[in-house]
């Protein structure tokens, strides 16, 4: 039962508000006045004047509260006044009757953008940042007067909670392909696109179904633009795999040096053809019909079997996966139960365990099957020699989080941590009961399940920096691996390819979207960009905002030079991680 020695920084951050808290309103506001010392300078009767016409907001079409005031220099503070009086006001942070919101105008005085989102109460000014804009080809349907608008206020994108990190989210874009970039200060004269380039290439997304929900976040430090947009939690992930419907299953895989791609199912092979998919490249593609739900298929490159990088099952001891609809299965409860809270991040008490290690001798006082399984770690009123043990004792040590050793399917045989992956994708199938496809998926859910009733949250140990051998993907493409051993293992993979950089993101969705786990720990971090973790826990974080997720990891790699050593995760690059929270252990 191994504890987590090292103490982890989780970047994080909060707001204070001192203030009486006032009765909240049950309605939506009628009005919204910035109520402060800049009043007088407007043309009000006088300052923190709640009901001044001339410092009200305006109401969008996206149902926030937006305003743009011409202001001399000088330093000011103000409030968010509603209904046209003080007993519903929010300050810093949107705290009820919070701290004044400081603001100061440079010399010779301009205008400044003010928006108050009612959702949250945060009111923002772009004082200190230029106004910074979601500018594309889907603006006019969305009450702009033009597409590719740097003034249109409808599509401006707000940093409620003071991170560098700009965003706007709209369900209003129609299904079909866009374009976007970021644009600063209300003028094309600055602007980002693709890779954070200043005057960059449009950045292409896709909005799968009218009514998805569309997120637009800007780093202001990297300049990084990313766009999600998804149907929710019960919508298809349109990835790579195998992809099962009850009509067909659609098979697809990254070749970008082989054409000679095709997959073997139901004792029939198909050859499969280049086809176009937003976000990636090199993808092939097979659509058979037909249920072939819990079928092993094979994929062959070159004429070689090769595995299935995005397989969610596999055939143990074979390079053969399986077709199965993993969103589809339920835990046993037949729903999940409520997830546990996460106030700080920093104060999360995390304990690092084996799924094996944990339960496997009898002194655990598990039941004998459940001994080294998943669902051991979840079993209740265990002791021995009259003492609590399992997740009895983990609760009466305060624990709050379970950090699992590796739980993917890894290539060596028990006992063994597990550090050595063959499928990202897919539940160790030494660490469960079962042999049939949808059992050992919901043994894994039902696990995460259970640890969430009990109050405790789930993070895993993922090891996406090498892989069990180099022949594990090696024979789809050698582009999955770098040309130096950086994790000591005998090779590494290489984030820096953005097609392995997608499947990691991918990986990491697949957990938290499907098996519901609230995190992860990244084995040898520091083999990754840090620019590729950023924008895989931005897309999390932005994707599944309820989450609260943790990201942390080893901010150093195996011990080998590394050509790239200023872009991985390092000590030195944490601040530019800071705003998604991703922190990582204090070696020294």
């Amino acid at each position: 039962m191994a504890t987590l020695a090292a103490s982890i920084a989780l970047l994080g951050g909060g707001s204070v508000g001192l203030s009486t808290t006032p009765a909240l309103a049950a309605t939506a506001p009628t009005s919204v006045v910035l109520a402060g010392t800049f009043d007088t300078e407007l043309g009000c009767s006088a300052d923190w004047q709640p009901d001044c016409a001339q410092a009200k907001m305006t109401l969008q079409v996206d149902g926030r509260w937006k305003a743009s005031l011409n202001l001399p220099a000088g330093s000011y503070t103000y409030k968010a006044a509603v209904d046209n009086g003080w007993t519903e006001n929010y300050g810093s942070g949107g705290v009820p009757g919070g701290t004044n919101i400081s603001l100061t105008v440079p010399s010779g005085g301009e205008k400044v953008g003010f928006v108050y989102d009612p959702d949250t109460h945060v009111v923002t000014d772009d004082s200190a940042m230029p106004v910074v804009t979601a500018a594309g080809d889907y603006q006019s349907g969305l009450g702009c007067a033009a597409n590719w608008s740097a003034a249109c206020t409808t599509t401006t994108m707000t940093d409620p909670d003071g991170t560098g990190v700009y965003t706007y989210t709209t369900t209003a874009i129609p299904a079909g392909d866009w374009n976007t970039k970021v644009t600063l200060g209300r003028s094309w004269d600055t602007n980002y696109g693709a890779a954070g380039a200043a005057g960059g290439a449009n950045i292409p997304f896709t909005v799968p179904a009218d009514g998805a929900r569309t997120t637009f976040s800007f780093n202001s430090a990297t300049h990084l633009m990313t766009v999600v947009s998804n149907q929710g939690a019960t919508a298809p992930l349109n990835t790579l795999g195998a992809l099962y419907t009850s009509a067909a299953t659609t098979f697809r895989i990254w070749s970008p040096d082989s054409s000679n791609v095709s997959v073997t199912v139901g004792g029939a092979s198909h050859a499969m053809t280049a086809t176009s998919l937003s976000g990636y490249t090199d993808v092939y593609q097979a659509v058979v019909p037909g249920d072939l739900k819990d079928q092993p298929y094979q994929f062959s490159v070159g004429g070689v079997a090769v595995p299935d990088p995005y397989a969610q099952m596999v055939k143990p001891g074979t390079t053969q996966g399986v077709v199965v609809d993993t969103a589809a299965v339920t835990p046993s409860a037949g729903g999940w139960g409520p997830r546990p809270a996460l106030v700080n991040r920093e104060d999360a008490v995390v304990y690092e365990l084996s799924a094996h290690d944990f339960t496997v001798d009898p002194s655990s006082g598990v039941d004998a099957v459940k001994r080294g399984k998943f669902l051991g770690l979840v079993q209740t009123g265990t002791t021995y020699d009259g003492v609590q043990t399992g997740i009895d004792h983990l609760k009466q040590l305060g624990v709050t989080a379970v950090q699992l050793m590796p739980s993917f399917d890894f290539g060596s045989t028990m006992p063994d941590w597990g550090y050595d992956p063959v499928d990202y994708n897919t539940p160790e199938e030494q660490y469960s009961q079962f042999t049939a496809p949808e059992d050992r998926i919901r043994e894994y859910k039902d696990m995460v399940d259970q640890f969430h009733r009990n109050g405790i949250r789930v993070i895993m140990d993922v090891v996406y920096n090498h892989t069990y051998t180099k022949s594990v993907f090696g024979n789809i493409t050698g582009k999955y691996y770098t040309g130096t051993d950086l994790s000591g293992t005998g090779n590494s993979i290489d984030d820096g390819d953005p097609m392995v950089s997608r499947m990691i993101q991918d990986s990491l969705e697949h957990w938290v979207r499907d098996y519901g786990v609230d995190g992860f720990r990244f084995d040898l971090a520091g083999v990754h960009y840090y620019k590729d973790a950023y924008n895989w826990a931005n897309y999390l974080e932005t994707t599944y905002p309820d989450r609260d997720l943790m990201f942390y990891g080893e901010p150093w790699n195996g011990g080998a030079g590394d050509p790239n050593e200023a872009q991985k995760v390092r000590y030195g690059t944490l601040p530019a991680l800071a705003p998604v929270h991703f922190g990582a252990f204090n070696g020294v």
